[in-house]
């Protein structure tokens, strides 16, 4: 919340310079609406879609959580090593 996105800065300082302030500002508080409702709602759902499948899984779980971290950090080491090679 400290550091402003740079999306919205880019949209308001473009706004700025056509000299459509009003405009610029508007759109950084619609964005920081729509951003902060979606942020929001995707937190709910997962809450709530974890109490729901707690015991779906029962000793899957583990399994399926391990072999994300995994998959992740595969993805990760990839994507590193695809940049030291260029």
């Amino acid at each position: 919340g400290v550091v402003p996105c740079p999306g919205v800065m880019t949209i308001t300082l473009f706004s700025i310079s056509l000299g459509h302030t009003i405009l610029g500002i508007a759109s950084a508080m619609v964005m920081s609406i729509g951003m902060g409702l979606t942020i929001s709602l995707a937190g709910i759902f997962s809450v709530a879609l974890q109490k729901k499948n707690a015991n779906a899984f029962g000793k899957y779980g583990y399994i399926l959580e391990s072999l994300a971290a995994l998959l992740i950090i595969g993805l990760g080491s990839f994507l590193l090593i695809g940049s030291l090679n260029r």
